[in-house]
């Protein structure tokens, strides 16, 4: 049974009220986020600048679902790595959801040492083990793993260097 996009949206994890952080809008903000606002017709489209952009795509961390029974990447069922990633870093991310690739998950963290400190590694269960992909990108596609503690530069054909 293939399931619409909208029914993993809204079972995605999200911060409570208790959990979410109280920002302060001072005037400085106001026109800084004002500036980034644009007039489309009868709609405002707010773009966000490209050193926020950076920022938010260096604490999402990219999985692959990998099934310990038959060592393959499967899709995995919502509830069981719901509980997996939780447990396991329940107060140290912000947002996780599944991609349209199989068997990819997305964990927003809340900060870059927090990435540092524990999206390096595989979270390990009894039936899924959930494996880095990749790390401060928006996508994998091409780019392979990126190595959190030190950014090496890509191998290349000999043609090419």
């Amino acid at each position: 049974m293939k399931l619409r996009r909208s029914y993993w949206r809204s079972r995605c994890y999200r911060p409570t009220c208790a959990e979410a952080e109280k920002m302060e809008w001072n005037e400085e903000k106001i026109t800084k986020y004002w500036e980034n606002a644009k007039k489309e017709g009868s709609n405002i489209k707010m773009t966000l600048p490209e050193e926020e952009k950076r920022k938010m795509e260096s604490r999402t961390v990219i999985f692959r679902t990998f099934l310990n029974e038959n060592r393959r990447i499967e899709h995995a069922p919502q509830e069981e790595i719901e509980e997996m990633v939780v447990v396991n870093m329940g107060e140290k991310i912000t947002f996780f959801t599944r991609r349209r690739r199989y068997g990819t998950i997305v964990v927003t963290f809340l900060s870059e040492d927090e990435v540092r400190k524990s999206g390096n590694m595989m979270l390990t269960g009894v039936k899924w083990t959930l494996m880095l992909n990749c790390w401060g990108q928006k996508n994998c596609q091409g780019q392979g793993r990126k190595n959190l503690t030190v950014d090496r530069p890509r191998m290349g054909n000999s043609r090419n260097v």
